[in-house]
């Protein structure tokens, strides 16, 4: 075989291992554990990877070493007898061959296949898996022997051990997995986005805070203790919900909450009934609260900011819903208005979620952390609740008040605005 094919061959094995060294490095670890258990060469090559990924990766990384020294010992020579005919120094030579080896290396053997294989490190591994395979087998006794002289050295002067287990794979690696499969799945028509969607919000549920799932203060359902038992089973008929806040004179003076089965019993005043209310800030981990509320066995508390102001209330629905997406309650009877009169114009309840109708209506509407609701970007902006009739204008939207009581806003009819052209 002629020198100008073992260079040619050297070059190929190198592109081969740098890529698959780099595949590896990029893959997802998640994936590869799941097909490690197939009965295919990509299955033994992604076991061998999930058993040993250290072993893996140390003969691909020999194998590339390998192949640099035959490329460089072979392109040296042929480099040599290229320039004999010239009246260069041995220096100059020298410095030559360096350059030219070093220039193709680096594009042919580094930078080339590290871009390519890291563009689908995974599908890369799929396809070259047979051959990895081969020389994976090959190259095991003189891996085991550097991989042996490397823990040695780590260990005795490092103090380091190189085969101490780590995770396979993390939060990151799910994600990919679900967004990659998730599309394939579309693709062939099935139907995905429910379930991409509840897994998304898991993944992202450790960075909610309880501001991000709380009911506004706007939109919390309370009574004064003063009104009497009479007056809390008219508003737990009346609305439907199970649990009703108890508040002394103000929201910021919380006394507790009701659960509806308690109206049933024969009990005289509604101090008897309370169940206390724990006091949360905006600023906890909802997955926090979530906690509390399982070790604590309650389902509501009461949530206040930075200057001891109720902001709000949370119950163990809100956080979940978070998750899986909206509860009904099972004494919720009514469900909040949302229509589309004309194109552009609509008809919401107050209480829709500013989140919600972005999605479903594509409108666009500001988004803060200082209110969630569409009533509460109203308060937010007039600064007091407004009275029926009332018109004003927020970003691209005209927004007339249907109806509203003292206390809050129920209806509202929101138009977009008309663009003028631009000159």
């Amino acid at each position: 075989m002629g020198a100008s094919a073992i260079i040619l061959i050297s070059l190929l094995f190198s592109f081969f291992f740098s890529g698959m060294e780099i595949a590896f490095v990029a893959s997802n670890k998640l994936q590869i554990h799941i097909e490690s258990n197939e009965e295919s060469f990509a299955g033994r090559l992604f076991s061998r990877i999930k058993n040993s990924p250290i072993r893996f990766l140390g003969t691909m990384l020999l194998g590339n070493t390998l192949a640099l020294v035959v490329f460089g010992i072979f392109t040296a020579r042929v480099l040599a007898g290229l320039l004999a005919s010239f009246t260069f120094s041995r220096i100059g030579v020298l410095a030559i061959q360096t350059v030219i080896t070093t220039s193709v290396i680096l594009v042919v053997a580094d930078f080339i296949p590290k871009n390519l294989f890291r563009f689908s490190p995974n599908r890369f591994l799929k396809i070259f898996s047979l051959p990895c395979i081969i020389l994976y087998y090959l190259l095991f006794p003189l891996t085991a022997i550097v991989l042996f002289l490397a823990q040695f050295i780590s260990e005795k002067i490092f103090k380091v051990n190189l085969f101490r287990k780590k995770s396979n794979f993390n939060q990151l690696d799910l994600y990919s997995y679900i967004e990659e499969h998730s599309a394939i799945r579309e693709g062939q028509g099935r139907e995905t986005k429910s379930e991409v969607q509840l897994f998304r919000n898991a993944l992202a549920f450790q960075n909610v805070k309880v501001r991000d799932c709380m009911v506004a203060r706007p939109d919390v359902l309370a009574l004064d203790i003063a009104e009497g038992t009479e007056k809390l089973k008219e508003k737990f008929l009346q609305t439907g919900y199970s649990r009703i806040l108890i508040y002394k004179g103000s929201l910021d003076n919380p006394l507790g909450y009701v659960h509806f089965h308690n109206i049933f019993k024969s009990i005289s005043s509604i101090t008897s009934m309370l169940i206390p209310v724990p006091v949360i800030p905006e600023s906890m981990p909802a997955k926090d609260a979530l906690r509390m509320f399982m070790q604590q066995h309650k389902s509501m508390a009461v949530v206040i900011d930075e200057f001891g102001v109720t902001s709000g209330v949370l119950t163990t629905e809100d956080i979940i819903e978070e998750i899986v997406g909206e509860i009904k309650d099972e004494h919720e009877r009514n469900s909040l208005l949302e229509k589309q009169i004309a194109p552009g114009e609509y008809s919401f309840s107050a209480r829709l979620e500013i989140d919600y109708l972005n999605q479903k209506y594509h409108l666009n509407l500001p988004v803060s952390h200082e209110y969630n609701t569409l009533g509460g970007l109203i308060l937010y902006v007039t600064g007091s609740i407004p009275k029926p009739k009332d018109n004003f204008t927020i970003g691209n939207f005209n927004i007339r008040i249907i109806s509203a009581t003292p206390n809050r806003i129920e209806q509202v009819q929101l138009s977009t605005l008309k663009q003028l052209p631009k000159n």
